[in-house]
């Protein structure tokens, strides 16, 4: 999404007054801030936010897996994992379990443990196995780990999801909240070994 892009802008202005609005409602602070985290890659605000909804409800499995995923791409990684398996604990049978696995992708990925991200990423994809993140993940794993055939397969699967992937289009889409310069230029470089377009 172009940062001209007029959607992008009224995302951020809903957010923020849903944040404003639900300033006491921990469901509505975790899911502000990710938003915010998503499309302006302000990570420090989204887990303000998500640590406020914490505050406010210290038992919500939501606020603890997406207070993982934002510490994952802010390199936090151990913290990371620490609230990603406490949102497990907390909601072991979740629908959305799927988006916890892949913050444990993203915690090892930063911390450069290619192995047990690609792990994850088999987890996050048995539970939802059109999940593009994922399989964005695994292709670049495969890639960073020298399968490539492997992940000439994965780099497959993901253009029959999404057809229009590339390597410029994921560091538009990634470089906003990927901050680590080396995080991302490591999966832009899996995802090319891995095949997938310029």
């Amino acid at each position: 999404m172009s940062p001209s892009d007029p959607t992008l802008a009224e995302g951020v202005r809903l957010a923020k007054l849903a944040a404003s609005l639900g300033k006491d409602d921990s469901e509505t602070l975790w899911m502000a801030g990710f938003t915010l985290a998503v499309l302006i890659g302000d990570l420090e605000g989204a887990i303000a936010l998500i640590d406020r909804a914490l505050a406010l409800n210290p038992n919500s499995a939501n606020a603890w897996r997406f207070s993982g995923v934002v510490r994952a791409l802010l390199g936090e990684t151990e913290t990371a994992i620490t609230d990603l398996e406490r949102s497990a604990r907390l909601s072991p049978l979740d629908a959305f379990a799927f988006v916890g696995s892949l913050g444990f992708v993203y915690a090892h990925f930063m911390a450069g443990r290619y192995e047990e991200a690609s792990t994850w990423c088999d987890k996050t994809l048995h539970e939802m196995p059109d999940y593009a993140p994922a399989l964005r993940m695994k292709a670049a794993t495969c890639g960073l780990l020298g399968r490539l055939d492997e992940g000439h397969v994965w780099v497959e699967r993901l253009l029959a999801v999404n057809p229009d992937e590339t390597v410029s289009g994921m560091r538009l889409y990634y470089g906003v909240f990927m901050k680590n310069p080396g995080c991302l230029e490591a999966l832009l470089d899996g995802l090319r070994k891995a095949g997938l377009p310029e």
